[in-house]
């Protein structure tokens, strides 16, 4: 029997036992479905973390006293960012900067909000764009004035646009209240993690570290941001730095170096192995599927034993019944692939539709066409066993036998 006879024939008895392996298909489908989905999802989610925490290092190295982690108010003098750049070579930017959480109010619009208290050097600092307007002076910083750089998503928020440059913002910090005049608008450093949050991040609002200190009542800053050049080694510039506040300061205050380069590969490490292990579960499930149609052929080959016995009998071969029964498993496993490849990419449309996040068409592609693939291997390895067992029937106790 040629291979376009075996194709033809698996197909038929396929369809024959439709009833049968109607569910087979189902369980392949699902399987096929859930790895992926879980795969597509878990692999875009991990991407867009990564982009995110390495868009939210807003700089290389942070300093502050070791005290302040612990949630005392720890203060440092801000003129010790000027003295640390001229004295540590290798550091392009050291900024002071104030970090506070407080709450907003801008035309109806209201809500927590995270304020950073920053000086005319945040453009070359932190990592956003500024889409309009313009950033700080050094003499606005000095005299502390009430002037604020907001985020794109609350200008679009409140006026339905992004270029809201000259609106107020009223902003509560430390108990007082004050109206801020916007200057500019940033893009937004939290955007694919609000998607993965389902907006549950506050929004950043930048303003004078003085105008902090002035609401607030307190005076420095709680630490300082630094920038260091291409290709300095983050490691050594962290213990120079340690050295330089060892030098400098008299208090007995003990100084900490955040390597937030570091912090983001740590991070990026702990979402590949999450990745990992929700594509196990995937597999997992296709795995199970597998074993349906290992258990749907076993029984296929039980019912029509005596069909083998007589097929045997007239001059069949233990390779065409093989290849007929594993053609028919694949045949299966194609069909359960297609629609699970279908079913998966519905549902990543729909979930990339209510969160925001971009799934691309090449993606869609690439994973539907690797999910075909999988369900050939499966009907080849789950079809095998069923396929050996039908071919080593002895044909004469076959064909005595009266099936189900």
């Amino acid at each position: 029997m040629g291979l376009k006879d075996l194709i033809r024939f698996s197909i038929k008895n396929a369809l024959r036992f439709r009833r049968n392996h109607l569910l087979t298909v189902l369980g392949i489908g699902i399987g096929i479905a859930t790895a992926m989905t879980i795969s597509l999802l878990t692999s875009l989610g991990g991407e867009t973390l990564k982009r995110e925490v390495d868009n939210l290092r807003y700089t290389d190295l942070a300093v502050y006293k070791s005290s302040y982690i612990s949630g005392n108010s720890a203060r440092m003098d801000e003129s010790l960012s000027e003295q640390m750049l001229k004295a540590v070579d290798g550091i392009s930017e050291a900024m002071p900067l104030t970090i506070e959480y407080g709450s907003y109010a801008i035309n109806r619009q209201s809500g927590a909000i995270v304020v950073m208290g920053v000086s005319e050097a945040v453009e070359r600092v932190f990592r956003f764009d500024l889409l309009h307007g313009r950033s700080f002076t050094q003499n606005e910083v000095q005299n502390k004035k009430k002037l604020a750089i907001i985020d794109q998503k609350m200008a679009i928020s409140a006026y339905g646009r992004d270029n809201i440059v000259g609106k107020e913002i009223l902003l509560r910090i430390g108990g007082q209240d004050c109206s801020f005049r916007i200057i500019g608008v940033a893009s937004e450093m939290q955007s694919g993690l609000n998607q993965l949050s389902g907006g549950r991040i506050p929004a950043f609002v930048y303003i004078p570290y003085t105008a902090v200190n002035q609401l607030a009542s307190t005076e420095g800053v709680s630490q300082i941001a630094v920038q260091c050049m291409e290709g300095q080694d983050f490691s050594a510039k962290k213990a120079e730095i340690l050295q330089f506040f060892q030098r400098v300061d008299h208090t007995g205050d003990v100084f900490a170096v955040e390597n937030l380069a570091e912090i983001g590969t740590h991070l990026s490490d702990a979402t590949d192995l999450i990745v990992l292990i929700l594509n196990g579960i995937g597999a997992i499930a296709l795995f199970v599927a597998g074993f349906g149609v290992m258990n749907t052929m076993l029984l296929s080959v039980r019912e029509r034993q005596r069909e083998i016995g007589i097929y045997r009998s007239v001059g069949g071969t233990k390779k065409s019944i093989v290849g007929m029964f594993l053609l028919e498993a694949v045949f299966l496993c194609l069909v359960g692939g297609l629609w699970g490849a279908c079913t998966g990419t519905a549902v990543c449309f729909a979930v990339s539709a209510w969160t925001g996040a971009v799934v691309s068409a090449g993606a869609l592609i690439k994973y539907a066409a690797l999910a075909e693939g999988v369900a050939v291997c499966c009907g080849v390895l789950f079809g095998a066993a069923p396929a050996a067992k039908a071919a080593y029937y002895d044909p004469i106790q076959s064909i005595r036998q009266d099936g189900l």
